[in-house]
């Protein structure tokens, strides 16, 4: 599978089936393994693609892998520095920016296709015991999205979700859990539609004002 299907242009990600979901992910691991994770052309080849079909608990393992790229790589001015491997010679430098793609899609990212997409919230996890939490992330439909969590072993602890809408547009959000949590707009209550989805966790939608914030809690 060429990396192009799952970045940039987004027709292979988490919604897809198990099988093809399987052979993308076997496909960033393998190829990733014969370039230390820093293929010549730019790290912002190998780390996004991979953050985009990352597994239910596998940030941990991308972000061990895109540290020890990064410190393979980095001079001392802090740009990296790309030995082609398995090969010789050197390239590009100014497209590795590009790789913070990756990170922003660990920490929320859209996926899916039309009216069957939605905003998954750390869809990898988070490591064990770690905290993280990220302020107004621009994803897909005009919204910004601010959470705080904490890494476990399996699902992460999440203390603040916010979506906040500039466009108005009706928005889907991926809640990892059976129970639908509530939903608020200055304190007050907003009626969701929770439809259930693969592996016990429901999709919330609910329509929006352009301009409002809107507060998810478990």
């Amino acid at each position: 599978m060429y990396f192009n299907s799952i970045h940039p242009s987004e027709e292979v990600d988490l919604t897809a089936s198990a099988e093809l979901l399987a052979t993308a992910r076997r496909t960033v691991r393998e190829v990733n393994a014969l370039n230390a994770w820093s293929p010549t052309n730019g790290l912002c080849l190998a780390f996004p693609p991979a953050a985009r079909v990352v597994a239910p608990t596998g940030a941990a393992r991308l972000l061990d892998e895109f540290e020890r790229a990064v410190n393979l790589t980095m001079m001392p001015n802090f740009v990296p520095f790309l030995w082609n491997r398995p090969g010789s010679g050197s390239g590009c430098t100014t497209e590795q920016a590009g790789a913070t793609a990756a990170i922003n899609d660990l920490l929320v990212s859209t996926h899916g296709h039309g009216d069957n997409a939605s905003i998954w919230v750390l869809p990898g996890g988070w490591p064990q015991g770690a905290d993280v939490s990220f302020r107004r992330l621009r994803v897909r439909g005009a919204f910004l999205i601010s959470a705080q969590a904490i890494g476990t072993a399996g699902l992460p602890r999440l203390l603040s979700l916010t979506v906040k809408s500039l466009a108005g547009n009706s928005v889907a959000l991926r809640w990892p859990d059976r129970r639908a949590p509530t939903v608020r707009r200055n304190g007050s209550a907003v009626a969701v539609s929770a439809q259930p989805g693969e592996g016990g966790a429901l999709t919330l939608s609910w329509p929006t004002a352009a301009g409002a914030s809107y507060e998810v809690g478990a």
